[in-house]
């Protein structure tokens, strides 16, 4: 994998406190704390996305133990390509298996999760109903196998330094190895991809210090 040096450097960040280094200039950062469904005919176009009427373990949980999570929705639902789309952080050896049928999303968890961590699963706009194709947008769904929930998060903007353009396929990543050649050597701890405009945002992070990079996808 070869780092995006030409227009990217390293940058260290300190989540919880003092903002101590941008992304260079290119990069503004800143903290805070399967079943097919035959649609009715008549009636009106159903507009309106799903909604999330049911998690098991509820949004958020604490002490979580299981390996398994199902999400329960208003209507018929399809997740449109879960292994790619969705975002696991911190980041996992094994990604999880994600199936829909009917009116419910199932995770199934495949990696060993770690003591005292928060997890996030970031569904961004994967999720979708079967009619129409409505999307539950941006959605994330949290846990912790601690006591408390990490709430901190580095939000920013990736803007290409020599031509002033945005580039989509670029992604983002903390790593809590200080070291520079920990993006060479070790997987990120936490990534993310950038929406339209360019703009990240990595949610639930514990305090501490990272280096945050930017590599093509």
């Amino acid at each position: 994998m070869k780092l995006f040096s030409s227009v990217f450097k390293s940058g260290f960040v300190r989540v919880g406190s003092i903002l101590v280094g941008l992304v260079v200039l290119a990069i503004i950062v800143q903290l805070s704390g399967c079943a097919v469904m035959i649609p009715p005919s008549g009636g009106p176009k159903d507009s309106l996305p799903p909604i999330l009427i049911a998690a098991d373990p509820k949004d958020s949980a604490l002490h979580f133990t299981g390996d398994k999570i199902v999400l329960t929705f208003d209507e018929y639902v399809q997740v449109d390509n879960a292994q790619q789309n969705l975002i696991v952080s911190p980041n996992p050896k094994k990604q999880p298996n994600v199936t829909s049928k009917l009116k419910t999303v199932t995770i199934t968890i495949k990696d060993t999760l770690k003591p005292n961590t928060t997890y996030a699963l970031n569904f961004g706009n994967s999720i979708k109903d079967v009619n129409e194709g409505n999307i539950f947008r941006n959605f994330t769904y949290a846990f912790s196998t601690g006591d408390h929930l990490d709430t901190d998060s580095i939000t920013g903007k990736v803007i290409l330094a020599q031509t002033g353009t945005i580039d989509t396929s670029l992604i983002v990543l903390l790593h809590r190895n200080l070291n520079d050649t920990a993006v060479k050597k070790t997987r990120p701890d936490y990534y993310t991809t950038l929406d339209s405009g360019g703009n990240f945002r990595l949610r639930f992070l514990p305090v501490g210090d990272y280096n945050i990079f930017v590599l093509p996808n």
